[in-house]
């Protein structure tokens, strides 16, 4: 029997009108298949092959959504000391559907730059 995905509901008007009845649900779907994929964790030990191995012992960043875009300006400011940043396909999907094109662009840029900073994986499915 399968475990039901935990969601989060909103209920949004849809326009500024606010006509009655025009209502948009958003749904966040609350994931459970994303392991942290830490050195010392016994779950992520036991996937084979191991997906990816972040230090435990630095700041693992895992930002979603709406933080993405609020804060865009904090990725690209070289003050910004993370070690690891962590970003999901959705909350990039997400990102770039609810961004205007500077936004959308700072966030392309950022993922283009060759460092270590931006250093874009793409794994599939998470087991």
């Amino acid at each position: 029997m399968q475990r039901a995905v935990p969601v989060e509901r909103y209920f949004m008007e849809k326009s500024r009108r606010k006509k009655p009845g025009n209502v948009k649900v958003m749904e966040n779907y609350l994931r459970t298949d994303v392991h942290c994929v830490l050195e010392d964790c016994r779950l992520c030990r036991s996937i084979s092959p191991p997906i990816v191995c972040l230090n435990p012992r630095s700041t693992v960043f895992i930002p979603d959504a709406v933080f993405l875009v609020a804060y865009i300006d904090l990725f690209s400011d070289d003050s910004f000391k993370a070690d690891q940043t962590l970003l999901l396909q959705s909350v990039l999907d997400l990102a770039g559907d609810e961004v205007g094109t500077r936004e959308a662009s700072q966030i392309e840029a950022w993922l283009a730059r060759e460092d270590d900073h931006a250093l874009l994986k793409s794994f599939g499915y998470f087991p």
